[in-house]
């Protein structure tokens, strides 16, 4: 696994750079297998602008499979931990929502196959 951080208007401490390794495990647990060959491409930081309230903080997670599988998210939070936290789980929900359709598109060919093969 290829991670690559990159960090925006702020200077990455050891404490955050801990705290996203872990949840990019989490990430990395439900890949399997293509998470050796996956690269993992994070931006967090701060957003520019002078805003006094809402969201500061955004994180965003990319992550390239070779063969074609391309996933992204962005988040923003009012915490860079609390952005970090909504990119994962949305990144999460994003690939099992992936891995449904793919599971439903390889059923419904299969048995597409069966009835051709009916038929003759």
């Amino acid at each position: 696994m290829d991670i690559r951080i990159k960090a925006t208007n702020f200077t990455m401490n050891d404490q955050v750079s801990a705290y996203l390794d872990e949840r990019l495990s989490t990430i990395e647990r439900h890949l399997g297998a293509e998470a050796q060959t996956a690269r993992f491409e994070v931006e967090v930081g701060r957003d520019a602008g002078h805003s006094q309230q809402g969201a500061h903080w955004f994180a965003e997670i990319q992550i390239r499979i070779p063969g074609g599988n391309y996933a992204r998210v962005m988040a923003k939070g009012e915490a860079l931990n609390a952005a970090i936290d909504e990119a994962k789980d949305e990144m999460l929900r994003k690939l099992r929502t992936q891995k449904r359709e793919h599971a439903g598109f390889l059923r419904k060919s299969g048995a597409a196959l069966k009835r051709m093969l009916r038929m003759e």
